[in-house]
């Protein structure tokens, strides 16, 4: 008997560790999509840019997957392939082990809005309804070109029909978890006056939403942060009447709606609702130069009532109108303004203050032999001392190369100057423009100048000098 409970210790162990590692296994109450029947479509033309870096990848325009077509408006959208191999979408997830027409957990995290693509590579895309579908590319063409001229590909739609044939799950999904109907719709202000009823419409991944009625276009559209969704603060603030503060120190926002007081911060997992503590899931933080912040949990603590349908990623708000409501919301506006104005990353920009030797960086040009048709040998060219620069804690600058500027300087805003954590702002530097300075991947302090836009409409940052502190 002993040895036999042994031996089914041991394959229960192995059953255990015989698990490849990174493997999701799937509660068996998990959710999921499911899928039509298998369509095929040619991407051509390709688009011929780059994709946009820090904003929308769809923001000229796409392929739509229920028409098949392209279109420019990029609320229509679906999906972009460019001519250099990457695929965006406004949500987009590279699935492993996972075939076509196989149901798909929706519980995944981990979506991105662009890849390099591969033959054989299966994305998860979000459509611009909201739903989505499963792509899988077939073949891109010319396979051995310096740039794409077509992708093939096959997909799969979502499909209510057989979703609507899972059952249900036993517990709520992470999401947005259906709360207590407990909202109070006949009460009055303080002075004895019924308040106005409220209902906010949103859809996640959709910069459209509903108010009262009128449709509103989102700084960002919802997103879902560790099954959290966050919606753009000033939107949220003006749709509750919530007074919003903002301290720039601290990093901290406040909202205030009737004796309702709400504190939270950027990148902070914590918040206080009349001075209790609480944990979020998701904290606020600052996404293409838009504060977002949770949604639900804003909402309930001034009284709303959230709805969540996992079919269409819908979100429903009701309740009243708070008495921060005025006939102008340019207070809350204003506030959520500043905070996305001035928002920059979490560094201490004071580090950068001292002296700076600068200088031009050093070089080789390959010299090209014509006898054995290489490039043979190279020839150095030494860098050279260029001028100096000074960067003082009360926010003033002095540069001096072939003429001398005096200026301020300013922390860089997130995304500023992409690619760059640690990053200040010289404003109307030399030559009149703009310059940075900033430490790049190999620790070297860098000044580069503003040289135009890219085509996605960013900055676009040259290295000059570098900057070597005396």
């Amino acid at each position: 008997m002993k040895s036999l409970f042994t031996r089914m210790l041991v394959l229960l162990m192995l059953s255990v560790l015989l698990v490849p590692s990174g493997m999701a296994q799937a509660s068996e109450t998990t959710s999921k999509w499911y899928w039509g029947e298998t369509k095929t479509g040619v991407y051509q033309p390709l688009h011929p840019n780059t994709l946009n870096w820090s904003g929308n990848v769809l923001d000229k325009g796409g392929l739509n997957l229920t028409t098949l077509k392209q279109t420019a408006k990029p609320d229509e959208a679906d999906m972009v392939i460019n001519q250099y191999g990457a695929i965006g979408a406004s949500a987009i997830l590279k699935l492993e082990g996972e075939k076509l027409e196989d149901p798909t957990p929706r519980d995944l995290k981990g979506f991105s809005n662009s890849y390099t693509l591969a033959v054989g590579d299966i994305y998860l895309v979000m459509l611009s309804t909201g739903q989505y579908a499963k792509v899988k590319i077939d073949q891109a063409s010319p396979a051995n070109g310096a740039s794409y001229q077509q992708v093939s590909f096959s997909y799969v739609l979502e499909s209510k029909e057989k979703a609507a044939a899972e059952p249900e799950p036993k517990s709520e999904p992470k999401l947005e978890p259906k709360p207590d109907a407990t909202v109070n719709k006949t009460s009055t202000d303080a002075a004895g006056r019924n308040k106005p009823a409220s209902t906010i419409k949103l859809t996640i991944g959709n910069p459209y939403a509903v108010v009262q009625g009128n449709t509103e276009t989102l700084q960002v559209p919802p997103v879902v942060v560790n099954g959290t969704t966050l919606v753009p603060l000033r939107f949220l603030a003006e749709s509750l009447g919530a007074e919003v503060k903002w301290d720039g120190t601290e990093r901290k926002i406040t909202l205030i709606q009737e004796k309702q007081t709400i504190t939270l911060w950027i990148d902070k997992l914590s918040a206080t609702v009349n001075g209790g503590t609480t944990a979020l899931e998701a904290a606020p933080q600052i996404i293409e130069d838009t504060t977002v912040v949770p949604i639900r949990f804003i909402s309930e603590a001034f009284s709303q009532l959230v709805d969540y349908d996992p079919d269409t990623r819908s979100i429903t708000i009701t309740g009243e109108l708070g008495a921060a409501v005025s006939p102008s919301p340019a207070k809350p506006a204003d506030a959520a303004q500043e905070i996305e104005k001035f928002a920059v990353k979490d560094y201490d920009f004071d580090t950068f203050a001292g002296s700076y030797d600068l200088w031009i960086e050093g070089g080789a040009t390959n010299l090209y032999d014509k006898d054995t048709g290489n490039y043979a040998t190279h020839e150095y060219t030494a860098g050279a001392a260029a001028g100096t620069l000074t960067i003082n804690t009360d926010g003033t600058y002095t540069i001096k190369t072939t003429e001398t500027k005096s200026g301020t300087w300013r922390p860089s805003k997130v995304n500023e100057v992409f690619g760059y954590e640690d990053s200040i702002i010289l404003e109307n530097g030399p030559d009149n423009i703009n310059w940075t300075l900033l430490v790049n991947a190999n620790g070297k302090t860098m000044l580069s100048y503003e040289a135009g836009k890219w085509t996605d409409g960013s900055v676009m940052w040259l290295p000059y000098y570098i900057a070597s502190k005396r």
